[in-house]
């Protein structure tokens, strides 16, 4: 929901004319009077224009793009309730945002509703006492007690990190009518604000505030903050401005509900959390638009991952400069590689990661240009790569990295505002002690020269793990840390979604070319009936019941896939072409769809930006526009 707040992640429909009548308008409502947000409203828009124009949306039975979510739940645009997918990550993750990396959800806040599960402190809570600014009974009463102390409520133990954050939260005045919202490293960095007229009183030195009028007479606080120690935050009773440590009566207070916490200077669209688990994470690293972003579990083995003047890194004729700029995060904590006035090469090591053989491994990090923009990214310890050290060389500026030694692939991804995420992916030919080693090179792109004690590059965010591509950043500090898995279990008892004797599976996906099965299944639960999906080899294959047609290989990339079936025929469609078609199959019903195979295996890894169902064939012709890149 938009509570008094409009950012360039919540678009607004509101000044478009919906490609289906009342389509957007009531979807947004469906999702935000069950407790979510729409992201990105107008690629909502225009992905619904197209598939209306391809002649898809009226014939589908159930659509889903990436753009309402909320914890454990991605909505369905088009089938109503029983189309909407369970989401399943117990635990957190990062994404690539509109504008930074953040976390997954974003609401850094646990239990953004709940009070009654924070800390009070000369205060007790009154839990569900008032209707909310969604309309729901979910306020809480914040109650003085009759010491002479101050008044307030906070999580301690949440241990925000340091860095500009921006924190809010809805107020409404009761008996009391001034509320004090704060960050506490040590150092109170908040504002008071008057509820009874909707103006800001004190301001901290550090804080800048703004306050905005939501109806029926709650207002969102908001505060923005540079706290430079992990930090809690509060919101706490006054009774005037500047006036927070008071006797209090007993039985005075005020309505409180929905707190956020978020990195940067934006407050952002509420997101409600409980345990800030299962939450998609819609991705817009590589379209401008959400994807559905499904990763494997994995660990970052590199430890302090944004720490490199630590000891852990060898410094080999260079200096590290700590939290010299803002990261791809928002926050100042990127460092810089200097290199020294000492002649050779000019080097990051750090090589201290276990590898086993026969596995393939990926480095990351990311880097933007100084006075520097060339250098190298490479696996340390040739002995277990075949003698030759994988080494690939890139230019901040031109924007591209190559192999230039050893075996293996790499990648370059832009992240915004100079910012640009480099990979190297090798695979072991024995075990031993390796690392990722990060070279400066001169602007003719010289290894070995004569520095000037000032020229370098960016660094932030390394990361070291087995697989095949680089998945989503892992932040470290003392010890590895790892990921849980992303999963969309199969939707159950659809059978009206799903045509029985015919019908079409429509799927717009980025698939990593990393030698793994994964499945996009119609099913009933012990035989895949349609389905399509990859297989070691890195071929896209239709497949299920009696159904035989010959696969395609594909790449890392994007593929729009149409499957359209019949009692008489099944035709599979990816990226425009008729692959082939089998004339000599039975369809068996199915009941069940999911990101997975019929049996729970093979769960699909890669970025989902739109599926459908229709329970009618589309024709060739419609399928091969409907699947044109």
């Amino acid at each position: 929901m938009n509570l008094g707040i409009s950012t360039a992640i919540i678009g607004s429909s509101l000044l478009h004319s919906d490609p289906v009548p009342g389509l957007l308008s009531a979807y947004i409502a469906r999702v935000e009077a069950d407790g979510g947000i729409v992201e990105a409203e107008d690629c909502l828009e225009e992905n619904i224009t197209l598939l209306n124009s391809l002649g898809l949306w009226s014939k589908a039975s159930a659509v889903w793009l990436p753009h309402g979510y909320k914890e454990d739940k991605l909505y369905a645009v088009k089938g109503g309730a029983a189309a909407d997918l369970t989401f399943a990550r117990a635990g957190t993750r990062t994404r690539k945002g509109p504008s930074y990396i953040e976390g997954v959800p974003y609401n850094l806040s646990l239990n953004s509703e709940q009070f009654n599960l924070w800390t009070p402190q000369g205060t007790t809570i009154t839990a569900d006492a008032a209707v909310a600014p969604d309309g729901s009974t979910t306020a809480d009463k914040l109650i003085e007690n009759s010491s002479s102390s101050l008044h307030y409520v906070t999580r301690s133990t949440d241990n925000y990190p340091g860095g500009t954050h921006t924190f809010s939260c809805y107020v409404k005045a009761d008996t009391r009518t001034w509320a004090y919202l704060a960050s506490f490293d040590g150092v109170d960095r908040g504002a008071y604000f008057n509820l009874s007229n909707g103006t800001i009183g004190a301001v901290d030195a550090g804080a800048s505030a703004s306050i905005q009028d939501v109806g029926n007479g709650w207002y969102r606080c908001i505060v923005t903050a540079t706290p430079t120690l992990v930090w809690d935050v509060s919101i706490q009773l006054a009774t005037g401005s500047g006036v927070r440590n008071y006797l209090g009566d007993g039985t005075s207070g005020l309505f409180i509900w929905g707190m956020q916490v978020v990195q940067g200077a934006s407050a952002m669209d509420y997101f409600h959390t409980t345990n800030r688990q299962d939450v998609p994470a819609l991705d817009y690293t590589n379209s401008i638009c959400p994807s559905l972003s499904l990763e494997p579990a994995r660990t970052n083995l590199l430890l302090r991952s944004e720490e490199f003047d630590n000891v852990y890194y060898t410094k080999t004729r260079t200096t590290v400069t700590a939290n010299s700029i803002l990261s791809p995060e928002n926050l100042t904590t990127a460092d810089k590689l200097v290199e020294t006035v000492d002649a050779g090469t000019h080097l990051l090591i750090a090589g201290s990661i276990s590898a086993t053989t026969t596995t393939t491994y990926t480095q990351s990090i990311f880097l933007k240009a100084g006075e520097r923009s060339k250098g190298t990214i490479q696996f340390v310890t040739a002995a277990i790569f075949g003698g030759t050290n994988p080494i690939a060389t890139f230019d901040l500026l031109a924007g591209t990295s190559v192999m230039t030694n050893g075996t293996g692939s790499t990648t370059i991804t832009d992240f915004g505002d100079g910012w640009f995420r480099v990979s190297i992916t090798a695979t072991t030919t024995g075990a031993g002690s390796t690392g990722l080693a990060i070279a400066i090179l001169d602007n003719s792109g010289t290894t070995s020269y004569t520095g000037d004690g000032t020229s370098g590059f960016y660094i932030w965010g390394g990361q070291f793990e087995a697989g095949s591509y680089a998945t989503s950043y892992i932040p470290t500090t003392v010890a590895t840390v790892s990921r849980i898995a992303d999963s969309v279990p199969s939707l159950t008892g659809v059978s009206s979604l799903i045509g029985q004797t015919e019908g079409t599976m429509y799927l717009h996906l980025y698939l990593f070319a990393d030698g793994n099965q994964k499945a996009i299944t119609l099913h009933d639960g012990v035989t895949a009936n349609v389905r399509l999906r990859t297989d070691s080899s890195n071929n896209l294959i239709c497949d299920g019941g009696t159904i035989s047609i010959p696969s395609v290989a594909h790449t890392t990339g994007i593929y729009k896939v149409a499957i359209v079936y019949s009692a008489s025929r099944v035709a599979f469609f990816v990226n425009g072409t008729l692959i082939g078609a089998d004339t000599t199959v039975t369809i068996t019903p199915s009941d069940r769809f999911g990101f997975e195979n019929f049996n729970g295996s093979a769960d699909f890894y890669g970025e989902v930006l739109a599926a459908a169902l229709c329970p009618v064939t589309i024709t060739d012709a419609e399928a091969i526009a409907l699947t044109t890149l």
